[in-house]
């Protein structure tokens, strides 16, 4: 009788190590396939964002974004640096700066009070109307072109075709202007006009 209790207690403990196996067993399996889309998705983070008007949907990546997101975003900065007048220069120039880079902000945020300066000690009105784009999604950079309106008063002054570039960099999903400057129309790539 004894050796029957026995027995039966081992038979039960063997099915509950079997069953504990097999539980066991899913778990690594389980475990396994996480591993292998943990693996395969890597460094694969696509956020989809909208620049200030909406016209399309953009995707971002941790070191990339979509030439139409670029291409939409550059053409709000450069509208913003370029349609001025001496009573929103100042605010537009703030409303670029929180989009550049921390480490170019020195550099452009005194190229941006020259141009403030001038504006404002001349009462010079500008407007940009954009002719078309040249963009380089490996690098993220944009280069724009259009005409330059400047006008004292409602006179016009002069209208010049003008060639500017942006550079971008992504960092955690966020596009910062990491470059901004007019560039020369034969050499849209190259250095920036001092």
């Amino acid at each position: 009788m004894e050796q029957t209790v026995h027995d039966n207690e081992l038979i039960k403990a063997k099915k509950a190590l079997r069953v504990r196996e097999l539980v066991i067993l899913a778990l690594v399996g389980c475990l396994l396939l996480a591993l292998i889309l943990a693996v395969k998705n890597a460094g694969r983070e696509r956020t989809i964002v909208s620049p200030p008007v909406v016209r399309d949907t953009f995707w971002v990546d941790s070191n990339d974004a979509d030439p139409k997101y670029l291409q939409e975003m550059s053409t709000y900065f450069v509208l913003l640096t370029n349609n001025i007048s001496p009573s929103n220069v100042e605010y537009q120039n703030k409303l670029f700066l929180n989009y550049v880079n921390p480490n170019q902000q020195g550099a452009l945020s005194a190229q941006l009070m020259e141009q403030a300066q001038r504006v404002k000690r001349n009462q010079l009105v500008t407007m940009f109307y954009i002719k078309g784009f040249k963009i380089d999604s490996y690098a993220n950079k944009v280069v724009i072109n259009g005409q330059l309106d400047t006008l004292i008063g409602d006179k016009l002054i002069s209208s010049m075709d003008k060639y500017y570039r942006l550079g971008y960099q992504l960092i955690n999903g966020k596009l910062y202007i990491n470059e901004y400057g007019e560039v020369k129309s034969n050499n849209p790539w190259g250095e920036f006009i001092k």
